[in-house]
């Protein structure tokens, strides 16, 4: 049995991408199991992309959620990393050509329980299985940081509408999960803290995000590897 074990795993990682999988070299039992358990769980294994129908879809939402975070000579040389996403966001600008050179951008951190700077994650994959584009989660709390230590919490709820929250030590290392007011990105930002994605097409810097509740704060919003969501429920 343990030589078995030994030969199952010395053969997972050998295993190549779909692209270079040299089908001689499959090893049944690992492929069975890929097939029934590996190619729906929530972090496909990369040595099962070659029996699950592995398409640009697959391939993007892998990617955000880390897998290709290191270089693996078994699949390529494609390295995607934590800084690959972020959010741009502007101070409080007046027109769309205030745009122009004023943007920040803030990277995805962890909410640890002691938080450490420019602790870089992933924002995680969607839902949606076609496109090839990976959408910013709906109803999601994210804690993001810029390269001069500021940050906040953001989330996308129904509109699209996107919020900031203060960062809040009650809320470090809780998780949706969490109770009451622990509960990251819970409450009530208030309207300043509110902008409408107006055109969620749109996959680079967002030149004119109008508030929801009144138009006399206006921020220059955009996304880097990931989409605006058309929507959320």
């Amino acid at each position: 049995m343990l030589c078995f074990l030994l030969l199952v795993s010395c053969s997972a990682l050998k295993l190549s991408d779909p692209a270079l999988k040299n089908s001689e070299s499959e090893n049944v039992s690992l492929q069975a199991w890929c097939v029934g358990t590996g190619c729906v769980m929530p972090f496909t294994p990369v040595f099962c992309q070659a029996w699950c129908d592995w398409n640009v879809d697959k391939q993007s939402d892998a990617e955000a959620r880390g897998a290709f975070s290191k270089a693996n000579a078994a699949r390529g040389s494609r390295v995607v990393t934590a800084t690959s996403f972020a959010v741009y966001m502007s101070p409080k600008a007046d027109s769309a050509d205030a745009c122009s050179g004023r943007v920040n951008t803030y990277y995805f951190v962890k909410n640890a329980k002691t938080f450490v700077t420019k602790a870089y994650t992933f924002p995680g994959g969607d839902t949606e299985t076609n496109l090839k584009t990976t959408e910013i989660q709906c109803n999601k709390c994210y804690l993001v940081e810029n390269d001069a230590g500021k940050k906040f919490h953001i989330k996308m709820v129904t509109g699209p509408i996107y919020t900031m929250y203060p960062y809040e030590a009650k809320w470090a290392g809780e998780t949706s999960a969490s109770v009451g007011d622990k509960i990251p990105c819970s409450g009530d930002a208030g309207d300043s803290a509110k902008f409408t994605i107006t055109d969620p097409t749109i996959n680079t810097l967002v030149d004119y995000a109008a508030a929801s509740a009144n138009d006399d704060h206006k921020r220059c919003l955009g996304l880097k590897g990931l989409i605006w969501p058309k929507s959320c429920p």
